[in-house]
């Protein structure tokens, strides 16, 4: 499934949108960092997979169906080496600084990462309490801050701030949804 995902699937779905000739750039497609091209095909892949390999029989076959035993600090860490990696992916998707203009199109694409993903931690944060929690969850506020980058990562370089802001309360919401 991997060698089949990502010797041929991903090539071509690349090619498609980032290439020269890319039938999908010439219809007008845009995406800078990956939201398509690299979270979308992940999504799908992943849904695939699920899809094939089924439900775990006899894994929540019992009462209590909440899912236990995993390390917040260690959530935390992966969390954060994600939040910051982001920001070196989407900045980095320039390929160049040393021409000008690029750092413009470098510095505009890692704030409008940091407005997203600010903005879709917090919402996620204040929903999650106005749901009815009693207590602030890390791990729901980490989650809502990496739906936030992933959704800003097409338009990173072309979206203005309010736009980045915008786009990352709306992953909120569909997070949490």
């Amino acid at each position: 499934y991997s060698i089949m995902l990502t010797g041929f699937i991903y090539p071509v779905i690349a090619h498609w949108a980032w290439s020269g000739d890319a039938w999908l750039g010439q219809g007008g497609y845009h995406d800078f960092a990956g939201s398509g091209v690299v979270h979308l095909t992940g999504g799908v892949s992943a849904l695939v997979g699920a899809m094939m390999l089924g439900p775990r029989i006899g894994r929540f076959d019992h009462r209590d169906s909440s899912i236990s035993g995993h390390s917040v600090p260690l959530a935390g860490l992966g969390g954060f080496i994600l939040l910051f990696g982001f920001l070196a992916f989407n900045g980095g998707s320039q390929g160049a600084i040393s021409n000008p203009g690029d750092g413009v199109v470098v510095a505009k694409a890692v704030v409008n990462t940091i407005i997203s993903g600010c903005s879709g931690g917090i919402t996620v944060l204040i929903i999650y309490r106005l749901a009815g929690e009693s207590k602030w969850s890390f791990l729901m506020t980490l989650n809502g801050a990496l739906a936030g980058m992933v959704s800003i990562c097409a338009g990173c370089d072309t979206v203005r701030p309010w736009g980045a802001l915008i786009t990352g309360t709306t992953a909120g919401f569909v997070y949490f949804g």
